[in-house]
């Protein structure tokens, strides 16, 4: 008798909750590289670190990291993945300044660092250790250090914020339900304007609830 061979089960797709839980475990990558970031902001520049290159091209390389977990989170969300780029750039365009903002003036203040590292170990020898003049607003050289690591600090504390709230805002599960989008979506007519307006409002009501539910 002859048998009929099974055709293969078509791939499952992924489900909306599906995406969401993807995104849950990309926010702990997010807040670990943020994190780590912040130790090397506390510490690279106060401790004497006879490897400060190396370290600070490890800098870079996590926050090129954390605008890929980012930028792959954004990739989840149903509006981008049926191309509606115009609705989800209105709500999350900062994350696509403040990411090259931050890795260009975390280059500049290291470069520089490494630039006086050298000069003064052609006379001193003393490599890439905490330099005497770098905190010195009466040396033009560390005037200028001084006020580029200060702007990277307040840079970075803006940068922080921005990505933690974008990881809050990506908790909320209208990003993922086809649905709630499309509902959304028809209420604006398609306006960019109104579609933040009225994700502003619901965001704010989403992190209200979150509140409530922690205190509980």
């Amino acid at each position: 008798m002859d048998t009929v061979a099974e055709e293969p089960a078509p791939p499952r797709k992924k489900r909306d909750d599906d995406h969401h839980r993807t995104n849950e475990g990309k926010t702990i990558i997010l807040f670990g590289l943020l994190l780590t970031d912040l130790v090397f902001n506390s510490t690279l520049e106060y401790d004497e670190w006879d490897s400060y290159p190396t370290m600070f091209g490890i800098q870079v390389f996590i926050e090129i990291c954390t605008f890929a977990v980012v930028f792959l989170m954004l990739c989840e969300t149903y509006p981008f993945r049926v191309g509606l780029l115009d609705a989800l750039l209105a709500e999350f365009r900062s994350i696509f300044w403040v990411h090259p903002l931050y890795v260009c003036w975390s280059l500049l203040v290291g470069i520089y660092r490494i630039f006086l590292g050298r000069q003064v170990s052609k006379y001193s020898g003393a490599g890439f250790r905490r330099l005497p003049n770098m905190w010195d607003t009466a040396d033009p050289a560390g005037e200028t250090y001084t006020y580029l690591s200060h702007t990277h600090k307040l840079l970075a504390a803006i940068y922080y914020f921005i990505n933690i709230r974008a990881a809050v805002r990506l908790g909320d599960g209208v990003y993922y339900a086809r649905e709630q989008w499309v509902k959304l979506y028809h209420r604006t007519g398609g306006s960019r304007h109104e579609l933040r307006k009225l994700l502003t409002k619901r965001h704010d009501e989403f992190e209200d609830d979150v509140g409530a539910e922690r205190e509980r």
